[in-house]
């Protein structure tokens, strides 16, 4: 699953990180450590493509692409060889041969003003992408097609609505399924396949509370749901705070399971609504979900009250029963990366700008615990590449450094001087 996120949301979830050692430590089984990994490692002009020792993250003498205006969401191709990454506007998608570290094309140029990311490289000779503008005059987003070999857009769907905004989406097959949700107001989810061609299959809303309402300064509400997708059985899962609608991407039938207690969309749509409900200066969710295989979800999140971000537990759902199970109560955030879920994340009191956080704690997929690291330390931001997890050191610490986690294990074996690099990787996380 990939996101766009809601400008509040993360607005809310901005603060620095800690430092400390292992706890309950047990042996994960994990694929072999890497002994080289790829990266973007900012640079004075953009970012930079490289290769690098991930024990140590010195860069390895493999080559190096030098990608200005700065990159971000890469995405393979089928094979594997090449790699597409998202720029502004004006650069576009820049596509590297990895076999040769070398940019080999520039395509989907737009203005200055647009924001271009690959979403998904389906096929040898389909691209798609998202191109969006960066300011709020801007036309609706699009989703663009493109022929890798020729080097050219061949179709472009743009947004029907500017009140609406594309804000996940995950691959299904040859497919790409995208949730919609509105950008100034509050009403159903919206789920979109595309095709591999770039245009709308089908669509359908989903009883499942979304979007971004401001009743003016100083009180807002945020309503946003995560999406994960099931390729293989073709199913797409949404779940907000209380719901989870299980999507069957071939015939659109729509079932849903209560994750609380149960209320009606109408009902759950009106306490929204009403201001008297809820009068606070933030009030509303964000979910992150991930598919695991064997009918199993993981779902994380944040619940917004005033200044105060909460979080809401990292649970394991079972999609065929609806039983729901708390792995860690504390965790704001997840990644599931080499057979393991990591739980992290913190909680944050605006007015008194005083964090918690629960470090960070490893689980098998059916939700068996492993290790524990990093003490009661908030985290909000974990990278993961070759067998070790990466952390920032906190943020007032000088000079800032990186902490390298054996997965094994939950062993910090080094800290590392420097910013956290951005790991290019099939396999890194979600």
């Amino acid at each position: 699953m990939r996101r766009v996120a809601v400008s509040l949301a993360f607005a809310l979830v901005a603060a620095g990180l800690g430092g400390a050692g292992a706890e309950n430590v047990a042996v994960a089984q994990i694929p072999p450590r890497a002994t080289a990994v790829l990266a973007l490692l900012e640079a004075y002009n953009g970012s930079r493509l490289v290769w690098l020792d991930p024990a140590t993250l010195s860069p390895l003498a493999r080559g190096s692409v030098a990608l200005p205006g700065g990159a971000w969401d890469p995405v393979f191709s089928p094979a594997g060889r090449y790699v597409a990454l998202g720029g502004p506007g004006s650069v576009g998608i820049r596509i590297v041969d990895l076999r040769r570290m070398k940019l080999v094309a520039h395509v989907a140029r737009r203005s200055s003003y647009r924001r271009v990311t690959p979403l998904a490289w389906p096929e040898r000779r389909r691209l798609l992408a998202l191109d969006y503008p960066q300011n709020a005059q801007g036309s609706p987003e699009a989703l663009v097609a493109i022929d890798p070999v020729a080097r050219r857009v061949v179709a472009r769907t743009a947004r029907a609505s500017t009140g609406k905004a594309w804000t996940e989406w995950a691959p299904a097959g040859r497919e790409l399924v995208l949730l919609s949700q509105m950008t100034e107001g509050m009403g159903p989810a919206r789920v979109v396949v595309f095709g591999p061609a770039g245009g709308i299959l089908k669509a359908t809303d989903v009883g499942v509370v979304a979007g971004f309402l401001s009743d003016g300064p100083p009180w807002a509400r945020i309503a946003d749901p995560g999406l994960a997708v099931d390729s293989v059985n073709r199913r797409a899962f949404i779940v907000d705070s209380q719901t989870l609608a299980q999507v069957d991407l071939d015939t659109l039938d729509i079932s849903y399971a209560r994750l609380t207690e149960s209320r009606s969309l109408l009902s759950r749509l009106l306490s929204w609504l009403d201001p008297a409900a809820q009068a606070k200066l933030v009030a509303g969710f964000s979910r992150q979900v991930t598919w695991l295989g064997d009918d199993l979800l993981a779902v994380s999140g944040a619940t917004y009250e005033g200044a105060r971000s909460t979080p809401a537990g990292l649970q394991i759902v079972d999609t065929q029963t609806g039983v729901v199970r708390t792995l860690e109560p504390r965790a704001s955030a997840h990644r599931f990366s080499q057979g393991l879920l990591l739980a992290f994340g913190a909680g944050r009191d605006g007015a008194t700008n005083v964090e918690s956080g629960m470090g960070l704690a490893a689980f098998r997929p059916e939700g068996g615990r492993l290790w524990s690291a990093l003490g009661d330390e908030p985290v909000w931001v974990v990278e993961t590449a070759g067998g070790y997890a990466f952390v920032p050191t906190p943020e007032e610490s000088f000079p800032q450094g990186v902490r390298v986690i054996d997965l094994a294990t939950g062993t910090v074996i080094r800290t590392v001087r420097g910013e956290l690099p951005t790991f290019v990787s099939r396999n890194a996380g979600s």
